[in-house]
C-alpha cells in the first residue's frame, strides 16, 4: 500500500505515526513546504517570550523520520494531484504514485496588502524566528520610537499583543469590526476584552477594513481608512487562513472555505481524504460542515484518518476545544461559535471580569465561549457532547 501525505504538520505528521503503527509494510511519503521537521505551533509565542528553548520547540527528529521508515520531501510544493492516476507532482516535477492520498496542507496566510521589512506573521518556525530578530532590533531604537501596530482581532492578535507586552512596546491594535472577534462574540464579551486590552496600555482602533502597512524598503507605520498613518517600526498581521483552492480544486475535490469531507474526513474523490486547519467536515454531534482551525483537532483528526485509511472507517466526532489569553484573562472557546448558525446566544457577564456565551440550536448547546471563569468548562463540553439544552 502507498500513502501520501500532503503537509507535514501535527495532522500529517500524526497520521503518518498511525499509519505504520497500523501498516508495517506499507510506503509512506510525506510531502512538506517546511524545511523543518514537525514542530509545535502552539509553543512558538513562549519560544519568541524565551520562556521555552528553540530545541523543545521540535516534535520530532530527522531520526524519528528514518526509523519510522517515512520518505520525507522537505521544502517540497505539490503543484497537481491527478486523482485519475492516483499521482501527486512535484515542484521539481517528479510524480509520485498513492493508494491513498491525505490532504493536511494547513491553512495559507491571509497576507496584508503590502509586505516592507518589519511586517511580521506568526505561522511557522521562520516567522517566529524573524519576529525575535526584529525585536532585537526595535530594543536598540529610542524608547519614544518602539511603536508597533497590530492588524486583526483575532487569536494572532492576541499573541503579538502578549508579545508587544512582554518587551514593552507601545501598541495599538486596528481592527476590521467593532472589536475583538467581531463576527462571533457577543457585546458584552467584546466590551471585557476591550477593557482589558486598554487598562493594560493597548489602543483599539475599530473599523478599520483598509488599514495597510507602509514603507518602501522598510515599514514605517500603519495607514487607516481616512489616510492617516500610524507610525510603528513593527506590524503584526493576523488577518486569519485559507485553503488552498486552486489546488484541490483542479483535482475535482468539492471545495467551499475548506476541503469538504464527510464525518470520516472523506472526500468526494475515491481514496483522498483530508484532516486538519484545511479540512471542513461535517460534524456529526454539531451537525453541521465545521472548520476548525486548532492543534488539538487538527492532531486528533490525524489520528482518526488513520483508522480510516487503513480500513477502519471511523467517524470523526470530538468537541474540540482552544485556550488562549490576553494578558492575565484566559478565554476557551467550545464546540460551534458561529452566531450565524445559531438559534439564539445566551450572554452574561460576571461582575465585569468574567463572561459566558452559550450558542444554542435546535434547542441544544452547540457552542461556549468563556472568558475569565472557566470553572464551567467541563459542565459545558458534556453539555454539547450529549446535546442538552442546559448546563
Amino acid at each position: 500500500m502507498q500513502y501520501v501525505i500532503i503537509g507535514g504538520g501535527i495532522a500529517g505528521t500524526t497520521a503518518a505515526e498511525e499509519l505504520r503503527k497500523g501498516d508495517a509494510t506499507a510506503e509512506i511519503t510525506m510531502v512538506d513546504e517546511e524545511m523543518h521537521v514537525c514542530y509545535s505551533r502552539v509553543l512558538l509565542p513562549h519560544y519568541i517570550k524565551g520562556k521555552v528553548p528553540r530545541e523543545k520547540v521540535f516534535m520530532r527528529t530527522e531520526r524519528w523520520y528514518m526509523e519510522q521508515r517515512v520518505e520525507r520531501f522537505a521544502g517540497t510544493m505539490v503543484t497537481k494531484i491527478d486523482t485519475q492516476n492516483k499521482c501527486v507532482v512535484l515542484h521539481t516535477g517528479r510524480e509520485i504514485s498513492y493508494d491513498k492520498l491525505l490532504l493536511a496542507t494547513g491553512g495559507q496566510l491571509n497576507l496584508a496588502s503590502t509586505d516592507p521589512k518589519g511586517v511580521c506573521y506568526l505561522q511557522t518556525l521562520d516567522d517566529a524566528d524573524g519576529i525575535m530578530a526584529r525585536l532585537n532590533e526595535v530594543k536598540r531604537l529610542p524608547q519614544e520610537q518602539q511603536r508597533a501596530v497590530i492588524i486583526g482581532g483575532g487569536f494572532i492578535a492576541l499573541e503579538f499583543i502578549n508579545i508587544f507586552a512582554e518587551n514593552n512596546i507601545a501598541t495599538t491594535v486596528v481592527m476590521r469590526g467593532d472589536g475583538f472577534w467581531s463576527r462571533m462574540l457577543s457585546a458584552k464579551a467584546k466590551r471585557l476584552l476591550a477593557e482589558k486590552a486598554k487598562k493594560n496600555g493597548v489602543m483599539l482602533l475599530t473599523g478599520q477594513a483598509e488599514a495597510m502597512p507602509v514603507g518602501d524598503s522598510e515599514v514605517i507605520g500603519v495607514q487607516l481608512n481616512d489616510g492617516t498613518i500610524l507610525p510603528a517600526v513593527m506590524v503584526g498581521v493576523g488577518l486569519g487562513t485559507h485553503a488552498d483552492k486552486e489546488l484541490f480544486s483542479e483535482a475535482g475535490v468539492e471545495m467551499k472555505q475548506g476541503i469538504l469531507t464527510n464525518s470520516f474526513l472523506e472526500t468526494n474523490v475515491p481514496d483522498v481524504y483530508a484532516a486538519g486547519d484545511a479540512t471542513e467536515f461535517s460534524h456529526p454531534i454539531l451537525g453541521r460542515q465545521l472548520q476548525i482551525g486548532n492543534w488539538l483537532n487538527a492532531q486528533m483528526q490525524g489520528r482518526t484518518i488513520a483508522k480510516t485509511m487503513l480500513g477502519v472507517r471511523t467517524e470523526y466526532s470530538l468537541v474540540s476545544s482552544y485556550a488562549t489569553h490576553l494578558f492575565d484573562l484566559q478565554i476557551v472557546f467550545m464546540g460551534d461559535t458561529s452566531p450565524e448558525f445559531a438559534d439564539e446566544v445566551q450572554s452574561e457577564e460576571v461582575d465585569g471580569v468574567s463572561s459566558l456565551d452559550l450558542y444554542l440550536r435546535n434547542g441544544k448547546i452547540v457552542g461556549a465561549v468563556m472568558i475569565g471563569d472557566l470553572s464551567k468548562r467541563a459542565l459545558i463540553t458534556k453539555a454539547i457532547q450529549t446535546g442538552s439544552a442546559t448546563l
